[in-house]
């Protein structure tokens, strides 16, 4: 997604802190995506951190339960917009960490993770609401 309009996109942002008390007693916090795409079924989870950011543990709960559906693959990105130095990518079988990184390799593993996807038989899915 390409932002055309940066203040329109900041301006048009939730804070999702008007959900906190609906899931009861517990301590459930409501995440973002940063990026997500589909192909036949299998999911890419893209989420950025600035450097030294380490992932909350709500989401990191939530990453390891979409990753063990299988059909989940999450990539975490540290760094700044467009230069990352670091890349975790996290799969049902493994986590592979990428140190010293570049943008370059960050599309080399989506490109990856995209011709695999694309090779994949079609997910089973939910039956369309007539």
């Amino acid at each position: 997604m390409t932002i055309n309009d940066p203040e329109r996109f900041c301006n048009s942002l939730w804070d999702w802190g008007c959900l906190n008390g609906c899931f009861g007693l517990s301590k459930i916090k409501v995440t973002d995506a940063d990026g997500e795409v589909e192909r036949n079924g299998y999911f890419l989870r893209l989420e950025t951190k600035d450097d030294g950011v380490d992932i909350p543990l709500g989401q990191n709960i939530l990453f390891k339960s979409l990753v063990n559906t299988g059909y989940f693959t999450v990539m975490i990105v540290w760094g700044k917009p467009q230069d990352p130095h670091t890349i975790e990518l996290r799969t049902r079988r493994d986590t592979l960490t990428y140190q010293n990184t570049s943008l370059d390799k960050m599309r080399e593993i989506i490109g990856a993770w995209y011709r695999w996807a694309d090779n994949q038989t079609a997910a089973p899915r939910f039956e369309e609401d007539r």
